[in-house]
């Protein structure tokens, strides 16, 4: 949706592209916690679903639509008092306009996104790839049609676009509810106990994320300061990634339910089987998108406006986003692999390590004193991907992640029988 959002507000101009960039990524920095946090629901329900253990597995999905209401209206309150402090940091008054007007209205969905990631988890957690698949399809090409009504029909401009993006998600959550009652979605006894445990789990997850798009929030903000130039190449780049990685996300997704799955079980052995087959699908599959970014960048960037300086600089992007991505498709699988394992601890360490010991620094020298711009803060957060996706595999390879799994499979045991 990102990306339709991009693709419709390039046609209002560069300073309003750059606006829009710099106040999705900071109400995406908002709610990272929580979209980190409700990643729990789906291992501790595979792992339950693994043990046998079906209604532990139910109780953790109306869990998880709790915490997502309520986390949800605190963030939507945070966020109305971020929107001006963002805009400050915009390169233009227009784009400081278009930031604050995206922020205060998006982040009001701020419930209803968050509910919708949380049953998207818990689908992926019942190995239903398809129904979130699905939901996502009719979404984005609703939001769309929405987009292009309220931007320019309805002459709402910025306003426009952030609405569309709210009805767009509450859409996706409706087609979600329909297909979780099947399985059953109660708002209980046992469903407000189970938010203990989706809390503990993921509140490491929680935290990464936090950490890593904390890392990125910080990057733009860099950017923002510098031209809207530099801040809509950098949305472009993100709105670019964040589309095409999507196969390979959802492939590292498999691979955490395959392996909470054989955690609670007991079945040990089988994680790094999974571990090596799925990296090896989804780095092929980032190659691809890296030679098509490379081959055909003059001809995807001409998708976001007119301004040729602005393509010229986004061509650029695109060639670091090559890199970026082959390196955070394994980066990504690993730590799938170490939270589907119960290994969270490990994950945010990583995380820590990298998120914040190579992107500031490094991206704040290439894009502010080399006056690299946007390709030098790509570039660092390509640098950032190598160095994860080293550290994520050796402790996957090095069997880090065992003792994790074993204190994961004894206290699925644990919560299953207390919810027997």
């Amino acid at each position: 949706m990102g990306l339709v959002d991009a693709a419709m507000v390039s046609r209002l101009g560069e300073a309003e592209l750059a606006g829009v960039g710099l106040g999705a990524v900071v109400t995406l920095g908002i709610m990272g916690f929580a979209f980190g946090l409700l990643r729990a629901v789906k291992v501790l329900l595979a792992q339950a679903r693994g043990a046998g253990q079906l209604d532990a597995a139910r109780a953790y999905v109306g869990a998880g639509l709790m915490i997502a209401v309520w986390l949800g209206l605190l963030m939507a309150a945070f966020a109305q008092g971020m929107a001006s402090l963002a805009a400050n940091h915009a390169s233009s008054a227009r784009a400081a306009e278009a930031a604050h007007t995206y922020i205060a209205i998006r982040s009001l969905g701020a419930p209803v996104i968050i509910a919708y990631a949380a049953l998207r988890e818990a689908r992926f957690g019942y190995g239903d790839m398809r129904s979130p698949l699905i939901a996502s399809v009719i979404g984005n090409l609703l939001h769309a049609c929405m987009d292009y009504v309220a931007i320019f029909m309805l002459d709402l401009g910025v306003a426009g676009a952030a609405l569309a993006n709210i009805g767009s998600f509450g859409i996706q959550l409706s087609i979600l509810i329909y297909v979780q009652r099947e399985q059953g979605l109660s708002l209980g006894r046992a469903e407000w106990h189970a938010q203990k445990r989706v809390l503990e789990v993921g509140s490491f997850t929680g935290f990464q994320w936090l950490l890593e798009i904390g890392s990125l929030l910080l990057l733009s903000l860099f950017l923002a300061g510098t031209s809207d130039r530099d801040m809509a190449a950098h949305q472009i780049g993100v709105q670019v990634t964040a589309f095409s990685f999507l196969p390979a996300f959802a492939v590292a997704e498999a691979a955490t339910v395959l392996v909470a799955q054989s955690v609670g079980r007991g079945r040990f052995h089988l994680v790094p089987l999974v571990a090596r087959e799925t990296v090896k699908l989804a780095v092929s599959y980032a190659l691809f998108c890296g030679c098509v970014f490379i081959l055909l960048g003059p001809q995807i960037v001409k998708a976001f406006g007119t301004d040729t300086g602005l393509h010229h600089v986004a061509r650029l992007v695109l060639v670091a986003v090559a890199l970026q991505q082959v390196f955070d498709a394994s980066t990504t699988v690993g730590h799938c692999v170490l939270r589907g394992a119960g290994a969270q601890r490990r994950s945010l360490l990583v995380a820590i390590l990298c998120a914040w010991g190579v992107t500031p620094g490094l991206g704040f020298l290439l894009a502010r004193r080399l006056h690299w711009g946007a390709p030098g803060a790509w570039v660092a957060m390509a640098l950032e991907m190598v160095a994860a996706s080293m550290l994520v595999w050796w402790h996957i390879n090095h069997l880090g992640w065992v003792n994790a799994a074993r204190r994961a499979y004894r206290a699925g045991r644990v919560h299953g029988h207390a919810h027997a």
